[in-house]
Parts: structure tokens; sequence; C-alpha cells
């Protein structure tokens, strides 16, 4: 019994090791600003460093937050890819300034409008809080 549980432990050792992302956590919240009746923003493809994470179907009105793990890279930026289909083929990309060296934890929010284009966006180093 304890020899399975010693390789029991090893697995999820290796587990952690090999597929925990490297850095802090950051966070980015995208908040679609439009009026009612509009149609939602298909995906937002969010890329900072190693790493991407896409939210799908925001509707008007709402916030979605995606964690993400920029890692070491020496990218300083946050990249944006906003698609409107079906109501639009037309898609829009922004690239922001990343405020903070690689390896710091951090919190933006993005505002899109209804053409799904940035509209402003604000940055801090965590913790922190827009309020």
């Amino acid at each position: 019994m304890k020899h399975w549980l010693g390789v029991l432990a090893t697995l999820l050792i290796a587990l952690w090791w090999y597929y925990l992302p490297s850095g802090p956590v950051c966070f980015v919240e995208i908040e679609f600003i439009a009026p009612d009746g509009t149609a939602p923003l298909s995906t937002a493809e969010i890329l900072s460093g190693v790493d991407k994470v896409t939210l799908a179907n925001i509707q008007p009105g709402e916030s979605q937050t995606a964690r993400i793990y920029p890692g070491d890279a020496s990218e300083n930026e946050i990249v944006l890819f906003v698609n409107r289909y079906p109501t639009s083929t037309e898609n829009n990309n922004w690239s922001g300034q990343r405020y903070y060296p690689p390896g710091t934890a951090f919190r933006t929010h993005i505002q899109i409008d209804q053409e799904g284009k940035v509209i402003s966006e604000k940055s801090c180093q965590l913790p922190c809080s827009f309020d």
C-alpha cells in the first residue's frame, strides 16, 4: 500500500511540475459596451507573453474575465483579437502596452464598443482595484 501511495504522490508532483503555468496569474477583463439588441462578440482572443485565452459570446453590457500566465516572456504587450461573426466578417485587433516587467502580476480592464473596437483600457499591478 505504501508503494502505491508513493507512486501516486510522484505522479501528482510530475503533473504539477509539467502542467502548472509558470509565473504569476494576471487578469484581463473584457467589457462589451453596446446597446441592448446588439449582437454579442463571438470571440475575444487575448495574448500576453506565452499565453493565449479565448473568451466567447460576450453579450452587450457584460464583462468577462480571463486568467492569463504571460510568464517571463520579453514581449511587453497585450494583444486582443475581436471577432463579431456572423454580424460582421471584419476582425478587429488591438495591441496595448503591458506596463509592468515580465513576471509581474497585473490586472487590465478593456472596454469594447459595438463595432468591436477598443475604446478604453486601464491597467494596475496586483493587488489592486479599479474602484
